[in-house]
């Protein structure tokens, strides 16, 4: 691991470890915000040091932080720069993990400002740190908060990282060195590789019925089909993943593997079906949800994701998951129930995405026009599921919404697509670019999204995105 840039979030923990009382928290409304907030509260409170909050979204405005003496950034912020020059008189953190290339503006660097983003610093002589997969916003804050020696920091960590996908390979690099620590503090308990289900508190049919890593192309969306595949199997279709020991977890594992070889998919697409699964045995006498770092993503998910007719509802769901991820169990029961509610929603937005899209030369488009949305989180919940699902080859997805008369996007690249080449982020940057006229676009090499114009240049846009997808896959060396 890069020694630079773990001296530097060192550093930072020191810096918020020295902010006086009520400093501001800044966060991104998701799981790893959620989490990364929640590990920055507890190092300070073991100290005695209050802390106050504020969830931000991506396109929407900030309020003033004019008067704020005292600001962490953390998994958001780093696409701020005019934002951050402003904060003059404030002592500022910035800990995101979101790409920014080459091109971008940083902060003006001053004595009360700490910038740090990971693909500012080398993993090795060759790579820089991908903030897509090595490291998130709570692992950022994890390491740069370690050091205090507060339990329960692994254990939050690890749940950002699950919540931002960044397990389905395993804990690599600095997510690896939250499990190590973890472990040998007795917060995380390596639990073997077992079927990568996310639902795994439904009834099996479902489970089988909307599994995608990859899709099983008889039984997906077919949800009799899976309860008949299940009976003849010997298994019980109405019993739940999380409900059968280990071995029948296996058992059931290895059934889906060999239907999936029957079915001729490739021995990397099956490989997928396993991933890394942790526990936390230190949550052992809590709630199911609080058990795994998948679950608990969801559950913080279940809790950002509440509607909100206003701002002020927002924030108070965001100060409810923090809540939630300090210990409060009372807050989560009720939550519960809606995790189950956003797995259901979860499975009509991937299948409104296969419904609404189709092939476009390079790319395959989802036109979820107010169907899906980013704010509703449809767009990146359906392009997400269905990058790796192997329902669509050889494609990026480009899913398109339309919130307050704009267009948003977000795309997302298969793990092949990004070892052929292919960065989303430069492409949505560069496209950005030469559309001009206040068009964003940015993210991470597999998931990346652009927003700011009209229906009026979606074909403009379109044409732009197709261009640059041919240029990284097939012309690489022009």
């Amino acid at each position: 691991m890069s020694e630079l840039f773990s001296r530097k979030l060192t550093e930072a923990g020191d810096r918020i470890l020295g902010m006086k009382d009520n400093a501001l928290i800044v966060h991104h409304n998701d799981a790893d915000g959620i989490a990364a907030a929640a590990i920055i509260i507890k190092a300070r409170q073991a100290m005695g040091l209050k802390t106050r909050t504020l969830v931000a979204r991506y396109n929407a405005p900030l309020p003033s932080l004019l008067k704020e003496k005292a600001v962490i950034f953390v998994d958001f912020g780093a696409a701020l720069a005019k934002e951050i020059d402003g904060l003059k008189k404030a002592s500022v953190v910035v800990l995101d993990h979101h790409s920014l290339s080459a091109d971008k503006p940083r902060p003006v660097p001053r004595e009360n400002l700490l910038f740090i983003n990971p693909g500012d610093f080398k993993l090795d002589a060759e790579h820089a740190i991908d903030g897509g997969q090595q490291v998130c916003g709570a692992s950022m804050a994890f390491h740069a908060l370690k050091h205090s020696n507060v339990e329960g920091l692994a254990t939050l960590a690890l749940v950002g990282a699950a919540g931002d996908m960044q397990l389905k390979k395993g804990a690599l690099e600095f997510n690896r060195a939250v499990v190590e620590h973890g472990v040998s503090s007795g917060e995380i308990l390596k639990a073997g590789r077992s079927l990568n289900a996310f639902d795994s508190h439904s009834p099996l049919f479902e489970v089988v019925a909307n599994f995608l890593s990859p899709a099983l192309k008889d039984l997906i969306h077919n949800e009799e089909a899976s309860k008949e595949f299940l009976s003849k199997n010997g298994f019980d279709p109405q019993k739940k993943f999380a409900e059968m020991t280990p071995a029948e977890q296996e058992n059931l594992t290895n059934v889906l593997e060999k239907h999936a070889w029957q079915n001729n998919l490739s021995a990397k697409a099956i490989a997928k079906m396993r991933a890394e699964k942790f526990s936390f045995p230190k949550h052992a006498s809590l709630p199911h949800a609080f058990r795994d770092p998948v679950t608990l993503a969801g559950l913080f998910n279940a809790c950002i994701h509440l509607p909100f007719a206003n701002e002020k509802e927002l924030q108070r769901n965001a100060k409810k998951a923090i809540k939630i991820a300090l210990g409060n169990t009372r807050l989560a029961k009720p939550l519960i129930r809606n995790e189950v509610e956003l797995t259901r929603q979860r499975r009509e937005y991937i299948r409104l995405g296969l419904k609404l899209g189709g092939v476009d030369r390079n790319m395959f488009v989802i036109r979820g026009g107010t169907q899906l949305q980013r704010k509703n989180h449809g767009l990146g919940i359906a392009s997400s599921a269905l990058a790796d699902s192997g329902l669509v080859y050889e494609r990026p997805i480009i899913a398109i919404g339309v919130e307050d008369g704009k267009v948003v996007v977000e795309a997302r690249a298969s793990e092949e697509l990004v070892e052929s080449g292919l960065n989303l982020q430069k492409i949505m940057s560069s496209v950005a670019t030469k559309m001009g006229g206040g068009v964003t676009g940015g993210g991470h090499k597999a998931a990346a999204g652009a927003d700011g114009f009209t229906e009026g240049r979606l074909l403009e846009f379109l044409r732009l995105v197709n261009e640059e997808i041919a240029q990284q896959l097939f012309n690489p060396a022009s």
